[in-house]
């Protein structure tokens, strides 16, 4: 196994069927001090995927139902149907006996896929790479463990970053696994919630996930990844979070759609 934080803190050991111990680290935290959505996600995720008859990752919906903690965990598994095409099964995150997050997912072989492939969306305008700005030379992504496991290139600092907020709650910008770890289709479960918060930019700094849905559409090309984010709507202090991630060749690879409660 690989030693990049991503696979050691997303591997979890089995007991016995059905049955995983797991260590939730403190390496993907937020600023709530809690663990990200995304880092659990993708953990679940991952545990779940290694007791399914097909491999590869479709979609996955995960319901957060209390904060989690850096510590020991154990995670839950079934199959609740394997297809000829789809098999989906559920997967539950345990700390100290008390269910801390419940996910729902289909996995497909996609060596085998075949079919209809289009895309009526265009990928984000960024400048390249290197012609973009490294926070991580400042003090933007200060006091988050979880901005430390991926690296970013922004056209320009985030107006939140800067004390102004612009009111826009969206962005474009690139990022990749840090260390530049090639990213499969469980980084991508990670990486669709592995930014900081759209809301930022309403001046709003807490949000907490509620609800996560994940659609893995490919796996990406080598390389950094072009990410939009945006916020569509707040109501009574709920609002959502929407994720696209384009690999470099122009592919659409990941998407994601959260409810999250402002705190």
């Amino acid at each position: 196994m690989s030693e990049h934080p991503f696979d050691v803190d997303t591997t979890a050991e089995p007991v016995e069927p059905g049955l995983f111990r797991a260590e939730v680290t403190d390496r993907w935290t937020t600023a709530n001090k809690t663990p990200n959505g995304g880092y659990l996600t993708a953990l679940l995720l991952r545990t779940l995927g290694a007791t399914m008859p097909q491999s590869d990752p479709l979609t996955c919906s995960v319901s957060f139902l209390k904060p989690g903690a850096p510590g020991e965990a154990q995670i839950r598994t079934s199959t609740l149907r394997a297809g000829r095409s789809v098999a989906t099964g559920q997967a539950t995150l345990e700390q100290n006996g008390v269910p801390i997050a419940h996910l729902v997912g289909s996995f497909v072989d996609r060596d085998r896929a075949a079919g209809r492939s289009e895309t009526f969306v265009e990928p984000p305008s960024l400048p390249p790479v290197e012609e973009c700005f490294d926070p991580d030379a400042s003090s933007v992504f200060a006091g988050m463990s979880i901005l430390q496991r991926s690296e970013y290139r922004l056209a320009s600092p985030p107006g939140w970053a800067l004390g102004k907020p612009s009111g826009a709650p969206s962005g474009e910008f690139w990022m990749r696994l840090e260390g530049g770890r090639a990213i499969d289709p469980y980084a991508l479960s990670f990486m669709v919630d592995g930014y900081a918060p759209a809301v930022l930019e309403i001046g709003e700094l807490n949000p907490a996930t509620v609800q996560l849905t994940v659609y893995i559409h490919a796996t990406p090309a080598p390389g950094w990844l072009a990410c939009r984010h945006s916020t569509r709507f707040v109501r009574d202090g709920y609002h959502d979070e929407n994720f696209e991630l384009w690999d470099e060749a122009g592919t659409l690879v990941a998407e994601s759609h959260q409810l999250a409660l402002l705190l």
